[in-house]
């Protein structure tokens, strides 16, 4: 019994535990962006009560967008939303761990914050007291904070293109080259925020596919149709043991057309072809062709070109 609470205990953690690590950057993220919203409005505050110059500068509709900015950021910490945060649709990303990235859901908010601080910034470098050390303190947080976010993110796009396009990825032929440069303006092809899209065209012409006939090994050679996808998860620096085998760097589906005879260099559309479909796992490739009781052929490959970028 005691061995059985153990292994549960093991099972929660680990099915828990990423989420809970979650939660709590978010948690976090939520602090920061509440202290430096806060912090905006003190330092128009300090500067009201010191009648600092730099509010002549500053016209009434301007400090109106302030304090509703922060109201909407406040929304964060439990106070009820205003219409204008509703109508946003703002309240699916409150949770999220992107408070502090460009795809945040008070972006737009705290954008206009730090312009509206900006203005503030020469009045309030010029004080010492507490207040005005807590404000700097606030706004110092938050531009760091994003500064890490986005220094994280830009690693994760670098990540993401070397996986897709650096050393050890498929070489594509002529033809795929032009048909994913094209189909880049669509999606799900089109790049994002978050690097290259996982998603990639197969048209190619195989020759490396073998079988067995009689048993003998025979070279088969097919048309391949179809997609491949990426897993950006992938560290490149894994290319042994068992988990270069489960968490494949890329793996593929596609539609096979193959001649109605076994041989190498065969063209499928010559005589009566023979139809099926592949897949691959990494670099692990196998396809089935269907044919009559003594056609059909199951073939095994690995992702390769005998003659790089033609086939």
């Amino acid at each position: 019994m005691r061995a059985q609470l153990i292994a549960a205990g093991l099972v929660c953690a680990l099915a828990l535990g990423p989420r809970i690590a979650v939660a709590q950057d978010a948690t976090a993220d939520i602090e920061i962006v509440l202290r430096f919203a806060n912090a905006v409005e003190e330092a128009y505050d300090l500067s009201r009560e010191s009648g600092a110059a730099v509010l002549d500068s500053i016209p009434a509709p301007l400090v109106a967008e302030m304090r509703a900015a922060v109201r909407r950021i406040r929304t964060l910490d439990g106070e009820a939303p205003d219409f204008t945060t509703v109508s946003r649709n703002r309240k699916k990303s409150f949770a999220s761990d992107s408070l502090l990235s460009t795809e945040s859901a008070f972006e737009r908010d705290t954008q206009f914050l730090k312009q509206f601080y900006a203005l503030l910034a020469p009045d309030l470098e010029a004080r010492t007291d507490a207040r005005s050390s807590q404000v700097k303190d606030a706004v110092q947080a938050f531009q760091h904070a994003q500064l890490e976010v986005a220094h994280r993110q830009a690693l994760q796009r670098l990540h993401a293109f070397e996986v897709k396009y650096g050393p050890g990825s498929p070489t594509l032929n002529v033809v795929e080259i032009l048909e994913n440069f094209w189909l880049q303006r669509y999606p799900p092809f089109k790049p994002g925020a978050h690097g290259p899209s996982p998603w990639e065209v197969v048209s190619l012409y195989s020759t490396t596919y073998l079988t067995t006939v009689q048993g003998e090994a025979t070279f088969v050679s097919v048309v391949e149709l179809g997609l491949r996808h990426y897993d950006f998860s992938y560290d490149p620096e894994v290319k042994t043991g068992l988990r270069s085998y489960l968490i494949p760097r890329y793996w593929t589906a596609a539609f096979v057309i193959g001649d109605g005879e076994d041989g190498a260099l065969r063209m499928p559309f010559r005589r009566a072809p023979r139809f099926g479909g592949s897949l691959s796992w990494g670099d692990m490739k196998v396809a089935y062709l269907h044919g009559d009781d003594q056609g059909w052929r199951l073939l095994v490959s690995r992702q390769l070109q005998v003659l790089p970028h033609l086939f």
